[in-house]
């Protein structure tokens, strides 16, 4: 507290002394008195040089108006690092849940169609086969030979489906994908991260009231949780008076 301040403070509460004594009965003509501020000490819990000074000494400002700016540098090129590797790893994710490019897709689907065709013509050379081996026209490596064709075309057709399956999944497989995003939800939590010392570098005023004093001038070092400037709030003012106890029941407001 200034002595200006002080001395002020003092006048003000002799006055009202005064008034207070003269509108009742009391054993005193006067009671001696002094005003009283609990002040907030604004600090950023980020080291730095002071960036801006935006509320000087006895300014009057509102809730949530600047007060002060720790400059930066570097955690805001540390965020930008932070939201790229973001962004790396978010494209990652999306590329291992897509599917596979559309010309492999349909070279494999025609590959299946062939694989159909051909598993048509070994059932219809197995029946074939089947009625001549029943009417004792072929022998019975020959009815073996169209079913081992048969059951090859079917295999054929079978690994074509699962192979074309896989390539209208995704690219990369469970665990791949698993991995990729447990690496993008890292990232996301070290961008909150970052993003938090950097907006914690600006400091406003909490609550309504009068700048009492700044600690640093723009340029200077500030130590991480080092107060640069206090705030009395308008709603924490204090107006006391010493009164005897044997006199204390006298008074009134």
């Amino acid at each position: 507290m200034t002595p200006a301040y002080r001395n002020g403070a003092w006048l003000v509460a002799s006055l009202l002394a005064a008034l207070l004594a003269g509108c009742q009965r009391g054993p005193a003509a006067g009671l001696v008195g002094y005003i009283e501020g609990e002040y907030l000490y604004l600090a950023a819990p980020q080291a730095g040089y002071l960036k801006s000074l935006d509320a000087p000494r006895g300014t009057r400002v509102a809730a949530g108006q600047p007060v002060f700016a720790i400059a930066d540098d570097p955690d805001a090129q540390a965020l930008d690092e932070a939201v790229a590797r973001a962004g790396a790893a978010r494209e990652k994710v999306a590329n291992l849940r897509q599917a596979r490019r559309a010309p492999e897709i349909a070279a494999l689907e025609a590959n299946l169609e062939a694989a159909q065709a051909a598993r048509r013509l070994a059932r219809t050379q197995l029946a074939q086969q089947e009625a001549l081996a029943r009417a004792n026209f072929v022998s019975p490596a020959a009815l073996d030979a169209a079913r081992s064709a048969h059951a090859q075309a079917q295999a054929q057709v079978d690994a074509l489906r699962a192979q074309l399956a896989n390539y209208r999944g995704s690219v990369g497989r469970d665990a791949e994908v698993r991995g990729a995003q447990a690496e993008l939800d890292a990232a996301g939590a070290l961008v909150a991260q970052k993003r938090w010392a950097v907006e914690r570098k600006a400091v406003s005023a909490p609550v309504a009231g009068e700048i009492g004093e700044t600690y640093y001038r723009p340029g200077e070092w500030v130590a991480a949780g080092a107060p640069v400037a206090s705030v009395l709030p308008d709603t924490r003012r204090r107006l006391r008076f010493f009164v005897g106890e044997q006199a204390l029941a006298a008074y009134a407001p």
